[in-house]
């Protein structure tokens, strides 16, 4: 029921129908009262201009899809949406880190990118393709688990563009919202891996038979 309503307030051709439930899921990741002021005044008023929605590509679109982008935007910039990027991507166990989603691992067990040393993407061990391949879903499973042992689901917020966008959503949150479309094009759903390999690909100018889905991924 929740998905119909979401996409029947979406295609609505004002941003009325849509502001209750795109509240609702704000509220659902933030209770911080300043972000969601922020969050309520967007979706009174969707912007226009591209350095205010934060996304490119957007300043022609439906007020509602303004609405949502911003919002998502602003989820991220306070921190309760996690985002890294195609060209740093690379840095996302890190970025769980320092969000206390998963608890630091000196060991190695999960933190670095099977294949690379703890520098990042560009210190290469032996054979760093092959590594990272045959361990990348072990990897995801990884985080998924350290997650979850912090009482949190990884969702990711799946949409185009070259950004990787989480929610850490408690269990009971991530259950009611898992598969949720919040408008066409961007959509719900437990984090599998696909969007941060295929991101990652991009950051390691992988060529297009090593860009394939590593064993273990599924779209």
């Amino acid at each position: 029921m929740r998905r119909l309503l979401l996409w029947l307030a979406f295609i609505l051709p004002t941003v009325a129908g849509a502001q209750e439930s795109f509240a609702t899921f704000a509220r659902a990741v933030t209770n911080d009262a300043a972000v969601l002021a922020r969050i309520d005044d967007i979706l009174a008023d969707p912007p226009v201009r591209t350095e205010d929605i934060g996304y490119y590509g957007f300043e022609d679109a439906l007020p509602s899809k303004r609405a949502l982008m911003t919002m998502l935007y602003r989820l991220s910039e306070a921190g309760a949406l996690i985002s890294v990027e195609d060209k740093s991507v690379s840095n996302l166990p890190a970025a769980l880190t320092e969000a206390e989603v998963i608890a630091p691992d000196p060991e190695n067990r999960f933190l670095t990118l099977p294949g690379f040393s703890g520098e990042g993407a560009n210190s290469p061990r032996r054979d760093p393709l092959i590594a990272l391949r045959r361990g990348f879903a072990s990897h995801v499973d990884a985080l998924n688990a350290a997650a979850a042992a912090r009482g949190f689901t990884l969702i990711e917020v799946r949409k185009e563009g070259d950004e990787l966008l989480l929610w850490p959503a408690p269990v009971a949150a991530a259950e009611e919202w898992s598969g949720v479309v919040l408008a066409p094009g961007v959509t719900l759903v437990p984090f599998d891996g696909v969007t941060y390999w295929s991101l990652l690909t991009y950051e390691l100018m992988l060529d297009e038979r090593d860009s394939a889905l590593p064993d273990g991924l599924q779209e």
